[in-house]
């Protein structure tokens, strides 16, 4: 199924001002050592690589202890469940929360609780058996203090329409189950089952899957690449006449971040050729 990608950027509030405190903590942060010199007692990893791993379900009681702070933990998380975390604030003033891909790569999803007194999402795993990355740091600058976090054992994703999308998904961007698979409420030629799988928004018109950039690099090699999503895995073809009987793959790549590269090694020797790029589904 050829569908369509897109990044959606999000815009968030400036800090407020804090007037004489701000300048308070603005001379100490001149006078004292910066926050990367100084040896405090970090309870949690601030990297993927030094993610503390958790057994689901799982609650812990952590510290931001500085502003710069970011706590990952990791998960594994199955394929065809969906996975509710929420983390509660408890003597931090708000708190910024991303669900990341593999190695950390990627926002799956991302809250904050700043209007709210916890940090809640839910989130349907349709993409495989994975391990998932948690961060965890302060919303604004000069945040910190503790937070409770919980993430429980997932349960079969919730489709009470029967439709094909999960209950989740509807209620997020739509409010409600009335959307069926093949709507397109953004008019933008791909259908809500389409974006499902996309990971782009349903309310918002976005730009189809197509190849962004060709570039021909030295030595004869050429370099696709087009807009991406976590944990999608996308699937390059070429022909030189278009013909379905031609088409040969070139190979896979799953996504990572906002764009995905794909790069033809023997295109140099072609005189005409043709590309497609598929999302693949399982």
């Amino acid at each position: 199924m050829n569908v369509t990608l897109t990044r959606t950027e999000g815009i968030r509030p400036p800090v407020p001002p804090w007037g004489a405190f701000a300048a308070l903590i603005f001379l100490f942060g001149i006078c004292g050592p910066a926050a990367g010199d100084v040896n405090f007692p970090d309870d949690h990893g601030d990297t993927a690589s030094t993610a503390t791993p958790l057994a689901l379900p799982a609650t812990v009681n952590a510290e931001i202890e500085i502003d710069t702070d970011k706590d990952f933990f990791s998960f594994s998380l199955e394929k065809g469940k969906q996975y509710t975390i929420t983390v509660s604030r408890d003597g931090i003033r708000d708190i910024d929360v991303a669900l990341l891909g593999l190695s950390g790569q990627g926002v799956l999803a991302r809250f904050d609780s700043v209007v709210e007194p916890s940090a809640s999402f839910t989130w349907p795993n349709l993409f495989g058996d994975i391990t998932a990355f948690l961060r965890v740091g302060g919303f604004a600058e000069f945040t910190t203090g503790g937070y409770t976090l919980h993430v429980d054992a997932g349960v079969n994703i919730v489709d009470s329409d029967n439709d094909g999308l999960p209950d989740v998904w509807e209620l997020y961007y739509f409010g409600n189950l009335n959307q069926g698979p093949d709507d397109d409420p953004d008019d933008d030629h791909w259908t809500n089952l389409e974006e499902l799988y996309l990971g782009t928004d349903p309310m918002q018109a976005d730009a189809g899957l197509r190849i962004r950039t060709v570039d021909l690099l030295p030595g004869g090699a050429l370099r696709l690449d087009w807009p991406a999503a976590p944990l999608r895995i996308y699937r390059v073809d070429r022909s030189s006449t278009m013909a379905p009987p031609s088409w040969s793959p070139v190979g896979t790549v799953t996504g990572t971040a906002t764009t995905a590269t794909m790069l033809d090694a023997t295109a140099g020797t072609a005189t005409q050729r043709y590309y497609r790029v598929e999302l693949e589904i399982d």
